[in-house]
C-alpha cells in the first residue's frame, strides 16, 4: 500500500512539474496574441496581449514589455480608442528610447504618426513620421521607411497637399517593390488612386 501511495505521490509531483513546464512563456503568449489579432481582430487578441504584458513585467523583460505596449496601442487604435492608443504608444516609445533600440523607436514613431493622423493632429503626425523615416533611412530599413512614407502621404492628403502626398506615395511604392512587400505595394497603389480621385 505504501509503495502505491509513494508511486501516486511521484506521479502527482511529475504532473505538477510538467504542468509548470507546459505554461506558455511571455514570448509564447505574445506570439499567440499576434496570431489571434491577425485571425480574429483586436478585441479577441487584447486579453492575450495584456497577459503577455504582465508576464514580461514580472520577468523584468523591458524590451518584451515595450514591444507588447506597442501592440496594445495598435489594438486600441483599431478599436478607435485613440487616447488609450496614444498612451500605450508613448509609454512604448519612452521605454524603447531608454533601451536604445533605434529600430523599435522608429516603428513606434511610425505608429504614433498614424495615431496622430487619426486624431487629426497633423503637425504631430508629420513630426513623428519624419522621425520614423529618418531612423529607417539611416538603418536602411526599407519596409519601415515605405510604411512611414505611405502614412505621411495620408497626412498630406488630409491637408490638401496632393503634390507632396503623391511624392511620398511614389517613394513608398518604390521601397515596397524593392522589398517585394505586396500588401504595402497594394495599400500604396490604393492611396495613389485616392489622391488622384481627391
Amino acid at each position: 500500500m505504501r509503495a502505491i501511495a509513494k508511486f501516486v505521490s511521484c506521479l502527482a509531483l511529475a504532473a505538477m512539474v510538467w504542468a509548470e513546464d507546459a505554461q506558455p512563456s511571455a514570448q509564447d503568449r505574445l506570439t499567440r496574441a499576434k496570431q489571434l489579432y491577425t485571425r480574429d481582430g483586436p478585441k479577441t487578441a487584447l486579453p492575450e496581449f495584456e497577459q503577455a504584458l504582465k508576464m514580461f513585467q514580472t520577468s523584468q523583460d523591458r524590451l518584451g514589455e515595450a514591444v507588447t505596449l506597442g501592440y496594445l496601442a495598435n489594438c486600441y487604435r483599431k478599436l478607435e480608442d485613440l487616447n488609450k492608443a496614444l498612451d500605450f504608444a508613448q509609454r512604448a516609445l519612452h521605454m524603447k528610447e531608454d533601451l536604445g533600440d533605434r529600430d523599435e523607436v522608429g516603428k513606434t514613431h511610425n505608429q504614433l504618426g498614424l495615431i496622430y493622423w487619426e486624431k487629426a493632429d497633423y503637425p504631430a503626425a508629420v513630426q513623428h513620421l519624419q522621425q520614423a523615416i529618418e531612423i529607417a533611412s539611416t538603418a536602411q530599413d526599407k519596409a519601415l521607411e515605405g510604411s512611414a512614407r505611405n502614412h505621411l502621404g495620408l497626412v498630406f492628403d488630409e491637408r490638401g497637399d496632393y503634390k507632396q502626398s503623391l511624392e511620398q506615395y511614389q517613394r513608398a511604392l518604390e521601397l515596397h517593390r524593392s522589398t517585394h512587400f505586396e500588401r504595402g505595394e497594394g495599400d500604396t497603389l490604393g492611396n495613389i488612386g485616392g489622391a488622384y480621385l481627391l
